[in-house]
């Protein structure tokens, strides 16, 4: 027999429920390497896989890179016209984020609470796979 449905757990409640069978990849783009190290440590502690590179990667990588990616836009101050084009999930940080957003993409403090980067992580994962799903 099943247990009887709970009438006050809504859709984004019972998301936090399910477990990943792979942490979610995330490439950090940044130059800064105190950024870089504690951002590496605090997101694998959240159970993200972390690749890092100190180099942007080209308009056609960034493009078809399916995971949420985090630019760096103190160590690249041009990137705001290749990341115009990148319609997968992108969270860019700055010292400065003025506004909170570049066109599509979230700007956030990057020295900021670190609880609001990791959430706006796992919405950029939820939106990665449902999309991986959509094209499927």
């Amino acid at each position: 027999m099943l247990p009887a449905r709970d009438a006050n757990l809504d859709s984004e409640a019972a998301v936090g429920i399910v477990q990943r069978l792979r942490p979610v990849q995330v490439l950090l783009v940044s130059r800064d390497p105190r950024f870089a190290s504690m951002a590496t440590f605090l997101l694998s502690r959240h159970g993200f896989d972390v690749v890092r590179t100190r180099t942007i990667p080209g308009p056609g990588e960034l493009r078809a890179a399916r995971e949420p990616v985090v630019v760096d836009l103190d160590s690249f101050p041009g990137a705001a016209a290749q990341l115009a084009e990148r319609e997968s999930p992108t969270l860019l940080v700055s010292e400065r984020p003025r506004g909170g957003r570049l066109g599509a993409h979230r700007v956030l403090s990057k020295w900021g609470p670190f609880d609001r980067f990791v959430e706006e992580l796992e919405a950029l994962s939820a939106e990665t796979a449902v999309a991986a799903v959509a094209h499927v």
